[in-house]
């Protein structure tokens, strides 16, 4: 029983606190905030204008990558932007993006604002007085080959294993979405990849971001222009499955120790080999139907298997950490011996899986604890924490109660895929 309490109580409660601090902002906010994996420094860019009357900087530490709809990380910076009281028109507005800011001002005349600018693809803030342009202000940035990474390859990228060769010393930001295309039981991948970089102009002078598909294994090569003129070639790479299976099958070994009682008979502390098999057919990206099968052998024989379906119910830390449902039923045997009969029960008991996506900053690789849970007349509990890619390592511990029977087994067993179709 303290491997249950370690597995279940101390990481549920932990995890539902975790949940219900970020409610807020799982139900209502409006943009995404990006891991900031790759640190931009100010120092690269530059700020242009020409009013004198007008002072603009960085706000130090105003950084923010904001996750856009087609999984790119977007750099956004805080600029304060300063007019002088020597500006004397009334009517003074910034138009940036196709909006309108009016600024504070201030009892000695002072006018001042910050705006949120992309830092890889500014544009132009103009100040009006009136209907006259006073000022026109622009980013602009360098390469510099003393600073370190500074491409942010988006972990939406990481299943396809990206590469891109031709921008080292660029500044730049990736983003991928993978699209189905084809019939059910016949689908091919389609890879948008969305990229954008401060340094890069398309051949007739358009602004990022710039997209391009991939569909197969073969380089896509694109032909940009930096902020010189100097034509730059680029080599995008995925790697990608000819098919898109929807069904993915799993199998796990290893050893378990079990304590089992049934009729007046008990058994404490066997040790013996499991077998575990793991289903999950895709319905969407964020719902699937998932089945299990695990066996359990030393002298007592258990099986315990479910079928559930599972929706992905919220998600924090830009996507990191998504908690998902498992609904569903299961049915459990038992069989003390040779001897004794064999005792079914039918379930109904629900539960969650929380997965951390790439942790330790190791692409692909999750961990996830998961749980169900019911009590009653019946009393089952089945935890587990996995880690791993498509080979994994799993800790399990099942427990189930019934009347004159009960079991409890526990053992640590590897994961590795072992199908996949339709």
């Amino acid at each position: 029983m303290k491997i249950s309490r370690l597995l279940i109580s101390p990481l549920f409660i932990s995890l539902l606190t975790l949940f219900q601090a970020h409610a807020q902002s799982l139900e209502f906010e409006k943009t995404t905030v990006g891991e900031s994996r790759v640190e931009v420094d100010l120092k690269d860019f530059q700020i242009e204008h020409t009013n004198q009357e007008v002072a603009v900087l960085f706000i130090p530490k105003s950084v923010r990558w904001q996750r856009n709809a087609d999984n790119l990380l977007i750099p956004k910076v805080l600029l304060k932007i300063v007019l002088s009281p020597k500006i004397l028109g009334n009517k003074i507005t910034l138009e940036h993006e196709n909006a309108s800011f009016i600024p504070s001002v201030t009892k000695t005349g002072i006018r001042k604002i910050d705006l949120s600018v992309d830092l890889f693809n500014p544009g132009v803030i103009k100040i009006f007085d009136g209907e006259s342009v006073i000022d026109e202000i622009k980013l602009d940035s360098k390469n510099d080959k003393k600073y370190k990474q500074k491409q942010l390859i988006d972990y939406s990228c990481s299943p396809y294993d990206l590469k891109i060769q031709g921008a080292d010393n660029d500044y730049l930001s990736v983003g991928c979405k993978l699209e189905k295309i084809g019939d059910l039981g016949s689908e091919t991948p389609r890879l948008l990849v969305t990229f954008s970089s401060p340094t890069m102009l398309s051949p007739n002078g358009s602004k990022p971001p710039f997209k391009l598909i991939l569909t197969d294994n073969n380089p896509a090569i694109i032909e940009l222009k930096d902020q010189h003129n100097a034509i730059k070639n680029i080599s995008i790479k995925a790697t990608l499955p000819a098919r898109l299976y929807r069904l993915k099958v799993a199998m796990g070994l290893g050893p378990y120790l079990s304590s089992a009682q049934q009729s007046g008979l008990k058994e404490n502390g066997k040790p013996g080999a499991s077998v575990m098999f793991y289903g999950k057919y895709d319905l969407t990206q964020t719902s699937s139907i998932r089945f299990f099968n695990a066996t359990v052998y030393p002298k007592t024989l258990f099986n315990n298997a479910g079928l559930y379906f599972s929706y992905d119910l919220a998600e924090i830390l830009d996507g990191r950490i998504v908690l998902n449902t498992l609904l569903g039923a299961q049915a459990l045997h038992l069989k003390f011996n040779n001897k004794s009969k064999m005792n079914f029960d039918f379930l109904y008991p629900q539960g969650f899986e929380l997965t951390y996506k790439h942790i330790f900053n190791r692409e692909n690789y999750h961990l996830t604890y998961g749980m169900f849970l019911s009590n009653g007349e019946k009393k089952y509990t089945n935890a587990w924490i996995r880690y791993g890619t498509s080979f994994f390592y799993e800790a399990n511990y099942i427990s189930w109660q019934k009347q004159d029977s009960e079991y409890h087994t526990w053992g640590l067993s590897i994961g590795f895929p072992i199908g996949k179709g339709y």
